[in-house]
């Protein structure tokens, strides 16, 4: 990034996460100013005006020329708002990168999971990566469990609906190759959400591939934003 133009990174956490999802990237940022989104709490995500109220929260320190990164669920929250704010006149991002995520229209896979038994659901999680202390603790595991459903509750509101509303900015797509929750088909229907360039890359690793060593997620996203800055 030039130091005359320099780009925000907003980013948005998965389901049952939170924005330290991101605590690792902003360490190697190489002078990218990344911002992680803290989300409403879990009750809000349900009420009618979620996305509006989360416009307006953000407006003013989203003034500034920025791209968005959204991860699963994090990636129906970025598109969902970026499509808010421009139907509100808010500047939206330069580009939009999404994470892990099958398009809005193709998110089968999580439909009723938020129903699930406890034990079904803890599975259900180990599946996708090691399981955090947050599900083994008998402590924190009953709130833990909250969280997780509603952000599944979530990301079934934010997939369901019209369909897609594209955006002008490019749209690019990383998944894992061995993400056992998103396929490359189901990524790839993220291209019908832009008018503009549409990428899709395949990086070393699962669901969670940014934590993954190795998986060169930092160095994707670098990439992503010098074509971005060649641009300008």
């Amino acid at each position: 990034m030039t130091a005359e133009k320099p780009i925000t990174v907003f980013a948005f956490h998965p389901a049952g996460g939170s924005s330290a999802f991101f605590s690792s990237w902003r360490r190697v940022s190489r002078g990218i100013v990344v911002r992680p989104v803290d989300l409403p709490t879990r009750a809000d995500y349900l009420s009618v005006g979620f996305l509006d109220s989360l416009a307006e929260e953000t407006r003013e320190m989203m003034q500034c020329p920025h791209v968005f990164y959204g991860h699963s669920m994090g990636a129906l929250v970025a598109y969902r708002l970026a499509a808010r704010r421009v139907r509100l006149g808010f500047p939206g991002p330069r580009k939009l990168i999404i994470g892990a995520a099958a398009a809005p229209h193709l998110q089968t896979g999580i439909h009723g999971l938020y129903k699930l038994a406890d034990e079904d659901l803890v599975s259900w999680i180990k599946q996708l990566a090691p399981l955090p202390l947050s599900y083994r603790s008998p402590y924190l595991r009953a709130a833990a469990l909250d969280r997780l459903r509603a952000d599944l509750r979530t990301c079934e509101l934010l997939s369901s609906g019209a369909g897609p509303t594209p955006l002008d900015c490019p749209l690019d797509i990383l998944i894992g190759s061995e993400d056992p929750l998103v396929s490359v088909s189901a990524a790839a229907g993220w291209s019908s959400y832009t008018r503009a360039e549409f990428t899709m890359r395949t990086l070393s690793g699962g669901h969670f591939f940014p934590r993954d060593t190795g998986s060169g997620f930092t160095d994707a996203v670098w990439d992503l934003l010098k074509v971005l800055d060649r641009a300008s």
